[in-house]
């Protein structure tokens, strides 16, 4: 019955893009305890429809272990989830470094799937080295703490009027008790 309607009409042909996909934890690279339950979230959406997500993570052998993500229903538009693992799960040993990303594949069943990825996160399992250099970090910064604490005494002279006097007690024991709290801590 179409072939014989003589009306013209327009078409419209629109490319079919890859899902767009962003990690939104971890934020960062880090390193991690080898027990720790490391939470991954992020957010996929497609134009025309997700087919499905998987959560892939790249162990330090090359090896991918791929999961898929629950509750993606086929066709939805947009998907935000959290997928958590464990370093563990994965016999990393410590200095290992484990990538982890998100791929979200669409429907396209005509030239594709295309398949979107979030960028990859390197986590560290944490060792013995890895410790030490946070520790410097932290220690690095406490001597700075300290050295800024004794410029603070050294640059306010001692007065014998109350009222200055006491004003300068007030800055130096705030800057002394940061400088305790820092040393306890560590």
């Amino acid at each position: 019955l179409w072939a014989r309607d003589a009306a013209r009409r327009a078409l419209r042909v629109s490319e079919d893009r890859a899902p767009v996909v962003r990690l939104l934890e971890p934020e960062t690279d880090r390193i991690v305890e080898p027990d720790d339950e490391i939470a991954v979230s992020f957010r996929a959406g497609d134009d025309v429809g997700l087919g499905d997500v998987t959560l892939v993570l790249r162990t330090v052998d090359g090896r991918e272990e791929r999961r898929a993500v629950a509750g993606v229903a086929d066709g939805t538009i947009e998907h935000a989830g959290r997928e958590t693992f464990s370093l563990g799960d994965l016999s990393a040993e410590p200095g290992d470094r484990v990538s982890v990303w998100v791929e979200a594949r669409d429907r396209d069943d005509d030239g594709g799937p295309n398949v979107g990825r979030s960028e990859a996160r390197s986590l560290t399992v944490a060792s013995d080295a890895t410790r030490r250099t946070e520790g410097l970090a932290e220690l690095e910064a406490i001597a700075l703490l300290a050295l800024d604490t004794l410029a603070d005494r050294l640059e306010r002279p001692v007065v014998e009027a109350p009222e200055v006097a006491g004003a300068r007690f007030t800055v130096l024991r705030e800057a002394t008790q940061r400088l305790v709290e820092a040393i306890s801590a560590f």
